[in-house]
């Protein structure tokens, strides 16, 4: 193979894995900067024309980058594209799942589409066809925004047929009709953008706009003293598992009327919180994302950030290890063991939380939800590799604690009289 060839076998590649994590035409210039060539835009920009001319690229219009047709994707898999290396947890997942490969003909595409979506972190699309309509492709699928927490998929078909369907995000949005649907007093951390503060709450409104992931530290417990001040003598918690947990230990150590105030606590799965000035240091710094105008954060396998405008921006995950929360760093609870409920979007049915009822609190909580129609409930049988995952999370957070013989006391349970 000639230098040439070489060449633009290079930029093909190029092409193809920068409309894969952006979605947007590539240009000349930006394929000489990243690819590491040592030619100028001109000479890329002429190899490009040849690998148009020759079906392998598209120009959207004149003014516009390359994007990859099905002929270069094709290329790309099958010549390009090394074969990658599994993970042994997610070996361990793939085999679960076949194992447990049962059922109708949808549920299967809907799990197996939920397993590719969840093992390379970009989304994923089934289609079966109908017989009658096997000879029609499918000409593109798009996601549509609707609002910060809905979307609508529209299909296009070779026939010109057009297809929608209605696409609801963000498992916080359960917690938070799951909080609101039996509540005196609640604290929660209020939106502020991403400035996560302290909130007490006493309405349905109240927890929903307050609902949603920040992926940085609210002191929650300091919104007691609002409560207290207005009245209240039942109140619930809603945080991670540090929080979650001093409702359980304060009753344990017979803290008086201060722990009895606490009726209810519900514990979010965490892994691991950011400290705040990472969105200046990093988002804003980094990649001019304002924190003021930003509107949603999620995480999956990188920081996906939806802004106020409407637009969307994707900052790599590892790039924000070096902001972890110390304490974090030493937490030994993944699963909010304490609380009377724990509630975490893991596993493959995408949308879905998974609830782990801990207290006969919980249950009356979660059963009073269901009743007035605030949730919908599905068996965790559904989702087979689930309490796997949430096993082994546990674990490993479980590994994080200090084994070098200093004073820390081991973590354990709570009494019996406590949890039952």
């Amino acid at each position: 193979m000639s230098s040439v060839e070489e060449r633009r076998l290079a930029i093909l590649n190029t092409i193809v894995e920068e409309y894969i994590d952006t979605a947007q035409p590539v240009s000349s210039v930006h394929v000489a900067q990243i690819a590491q060539l040592n030619v100028s835009p001109a000479t890329v920009r002429s190899d490009m024309a040849i690998l148009d001319r020759e079906g392998f690229l598209v120009q959207p219009h004149t003014s516009a980058g390359r994007t990859p047709t099905e002929r270069g994707y094709r290329f790309y898999v099958d010549h390009l594209d090394r074969p990658g290396t599994l993970f042994p947890d997610q070996r361990h997942t793939l085999q679960k799942f076949f194992s447990h490969l049962h059922g109708e003909v949808d549920q299967l595409l809907e799990r197996s589409a939920n397993l590719i979506a969840r093992l390379t972190d970009y989304s994923s699309v089934a289609i079966r066809y109908a017989k009658q309509d096997q000879s029609t492709p499918v000409r593109s699928v798009q996601v549509v925004g609707m609002s910060e927490r809905s979307g609508l998929i529209v299909v296009v078909l070779g026939n010109g047929t057009v297809q929608t369907e209605d696409l609801q995000g963000d498992n916080s949005g359960m917690v938070g009709e799951m909080s609101a649907s039996d509540m005196s007093g609640e604290q929660n951390s209020g939106l502020g953008a991403v400035r996560p503060v302290p909130a007490f709450v006493t309405d349905r409104q109240g927890v929903l706009n307050a609902s949603g992931s920040r992926y940085t530290y609210s002191t929650n417990t300091l919104a007691y003293f609002d409560a207290v001040g207005a009245g209240f003598e039942k109140i619930a918690i809603v945080g991670t598992g540090c929080q979650a947990s001093i409702p359980a230990v304060m009753n344990a150590r017979k803290a008086g009327k201060v722990g009895r105030r606490l009726v209810l606590s519900i514990g979010l799965l965490c892994s691991k919180t950011f400290d705040e000035t990472m969105y200046e240091e990093l988002f804003e710094a980094g990649y001019g994302i304002g924190r003021d105008s930003i509107a949603k954060v999620n995480i999956k396998g990188r920081f996906q950030v939806w802004m106020q405008d409407g637009s969307y921006a994707e900052v790599p995950l590892k790039e924000g290890r070096k902001w972890t929360r110390e304490g974090c760093k030493l937490c030994p609870d993944f699963a909010a063991e304490h609380a009377d409920v724990s509630a975490g979007g893991i596993g493959e049915l995408a949308g879905w939380t998974i609830l782990i009822i801990r207290t006969e609190a919980g249950k009356q909580l979660v059963d009073g939800a269901h009743g007035d129609g605030a949730i919908e409930i599905r068996p965790v049988t559904e989702d087979p590799s689930v309490i796997d995952l949430l096993v082994k999370l546990s674990r490993a957070s479980r590994k994080r604690w200090p084994q070098d013989g200093s004073t820390y006391h081991e973590p354990g349970i709570l009494p019996e009289s406590v949890v039952s």
